[in-house]
């Protein structure tokens, strides 16, 4: 679990996804409260901002994680590198 700091409710908990299966990402972690996902990739990770819960569980069922994100996150959520 990874904690999430500077919320301004709490701190809060980073969940770690289970089932990620992807080449391109590593893994996915959420945080319902503060609706801010973290994704590693390559050895980097990223703040994505703003993501409901129904978009993560959208997500991670996706067919193809990677394609998921180019196509409904990339091009409208605040993504941070982190």
């Amino acid at each position: 679990k990874l904690t999430l700091f500077g919320n301004s409710k709490k701190n809060s908990i980073m969940k770690r996804l289970p089932n990620v299966r992807s080449i391109w990402i590593d893994s996915l972690h959420y945080d319902e409260d503060s609706q801010i996902g973290l994704m590693k990739t390559n050895g980097k990770t990223y703040s994505v901002h703003d993501v409901s819960p129904q978009e993560m569980n959208e997500w991670v069922k996706a067919h193809s994680l990677g394609r998921y994100f180019n196509r409904h996150i990339k091009t409208c959520k605040r993504i941070v590198l982190i």
